[in-house]
């Protein structure tokens, strides 16, 4: 029994040393963790990387499609507008009827005027000129 009281007389340097080699195991095993933790870390770090390129890569090639239709969509649109152009351009107005504003015919021309419509009249639909 005499290291037992051997350490009673010392117990405060053995309750200091014991927790010194607790907080030094503490130290080394935080670092052990802190390494397993930074592999982790990178490991995660080449995963996202991979899947983002992936992402990425079909991202681009649906822009280059939207970007390819919307090129072909932008040419009909305006081909269209082209093609609408040119047909109200090639419309034509038909007048079916004459109106007459002013009448600067003298009393001999008026004459001849209702004489030929009175004319025009009485012809009959099967009479040849």
């Amino acid at each position: 029994m005499p290291i037992i009281q051997l350490l009673w007389k010392y117990r405060n340097l053995v309750a200091i040393a014991t927790f010194f080699i607790l907080w030094l195991g503490q130290i080394a095993y935080t670092n052990h963790l802190s390494g397993k933790l930074a592999e982790a870390d990178a490991e995660c770090v080449k995963r996202i990387n991979k899947v983002n390129d992936a992402y990425q890569s079909a991202l681009d090639a649906w822009k280059t499609k939207v970007f390819i239709v919307e090129n072909e969509l932008e040419t009909e649109r305006n081909n269209i507008k082209i093609q609408f152009r040119d047909i109200k351009h090639e419309t034509q107005k038909i007048i079916t009827e004459r109106v007459y504003t002013e009448c600067k015919l003298d009393d001999a021309g008026m004459s001849n005027a209702e004489t030929a419509r009175i004319a025009a009249n009485t012809r009959k639909p099967n009479d040849t000129l």
